[in-house]
């Protein structure tokens, strides 16, 4: 397995011999000492976070996806390697050779351990954390479906990050990069376990504060996919359970939530959502405040409770028994709830029009 190939040309590395051609494992071995010296610099992070980040987007990347962002040059007669912006060392020039066809899945399996360790030492710095979103946002480029040991690490660095920084990181913006990414992992075996701890972790913990209002629809969707992915496996009644909490967590939401998020989805009519009690133009005292009131049970209704109630019936349809029984009694248990939002007409004695939503 050392060495070169006997009749003298390059043999590509495969899974099946586990044989690395020396230029692969060179670059290999860079990877991990990049890493190393990354970590060593971690109270630097903001001023090599350029160089961290065009570094492994020159491995993640292809050369076309790589000229298109910036990050990489086309070579010319005086940079024949191309757009490496240090290259200190002939390990650097064994990448540029390796830029121009398609990248070995152990170099990106390399690349993403590396990518997703960096990413948790600037999340444990306050100062970094909005750094580390950044660099975890490269993963978004990887795609999985080459090799089932990147998805792997993949998930499994994902399901790390959520246990160990899941207070770390505040913008929903943020969290949104997590959970596009755990949707990576519901098309394999080897990924969706993972990927559906990660997922109850984020819904079942409340410390974690990924679960928000601008957040809410998505991880609703996530769900769903979840559910379908474990549609013939007893991890199903998982899934419906945890759509359930996620409802719980929906009510302690709107309950501790004053003003709505600019960036919440308001429905068919997409007409912009107003904390403000007064109405707008000439509007005002209690006609105001009912319209106001109004206006935002719509937009909790488009953004967080017809997404949930609609995962919820299409489940019940669409997997098998006996998982479909147990989410039709889920939804049962749902739609009992006293704070399912009701129509206008349903509005009881003593109870405004403003306290309950468009259903």
């Amino acid at each position: 397995g050392a060495g070169g190939d006997d009749r003298g040309g390059e043999r590509m590395w495969n899974w099946k011999d586990g044989w690395i051609p020396p230029r692969l494992r060179d670059a290999i071995l860079l990877v991990h000492m990049f890493t190393q010296i990354v970590l060593h610099n971690r109270d630097r992070f903001e001023a090599i976070f350029g160089r961290v980040e065009a570094f492994l987007s020159q491995v993640l990347l292809d050369a076309k996806a790589l000229r298109s962002s910036g990050l990489l040059r086309s070579r010319t007669k005086n940079d024949p390697a191309g757009g490496f912006r240090s290259r200190s060392s002939n390990h650097v020039s064994d990448l540029a050779a390796l830029r121009d066809r398609k990248t070995p899945e152990a170099l990106v399996e390399a690349a993403v351990v590396s990518l997703l360790v960096i990413c948790s030492q600037m999340l444990d710095r306050a100062e970094s954390s909005a750094l580390g979103i950044q660099i975890l946002k490269l993963a978004l480029k990887v795609d999985v479906r080459r090799s089932v040991l990147v998805g792997e690490q993949l998930l499994h660095g994902l399901l790390f990050l959520v246990r160990e920084h899941g207070k770390d990181v505040a913008s929903p913006e943020g969290w949104k990069v997590v959970l596009e990414l755990l949707s990576r992992g519901t098309k394999s075996v080897a990924t969706k376990f993972a990927g559906l701890k990660a997922l109850a972790r984020i819904i079942t913990d409340p410390a974690c504060r990924c679960l928000s209002l601008s957040t809410f629809r998505m991880t609703t969707a996530m769900t769903y996919q979840y559910a379908l992915s474990f549609k013939d496996h007893p991890l199903g009644h998982r899934c419906a359970d945890l759509l359930f909490i996620l409802h719980k967590r929906l009510v302690v939401l709107i309950a501790t939530t004053k003003e709505l998020p600019g960036d919440l989805p308001v429905g068919p009519r997409e007409h912009k959502v107003t904390n403000k009690s007064g109405g707008g133009g000439g509007g005002g005292g209690e006609d105001g405040g009912e319209a106001g009131g109004f206006r935002r049970s719509e937009a909790l209704w488009h953004a967080c409770w017809r997404p949930l109630l609609s995962a919820f019936c299409t489940l019940c349809l669409q997997l098998p028994y006996p998982n479909c029984s147990y989410a039709l009694h889920v939804l049962q248990q749902l739609m009992l709830s006293p704070a399912l939002p009701r129509s206008e007409k349903d509005a009881g004695p003593g109870e405004s029009k403003e306290g309950v939503a468009a259903f």
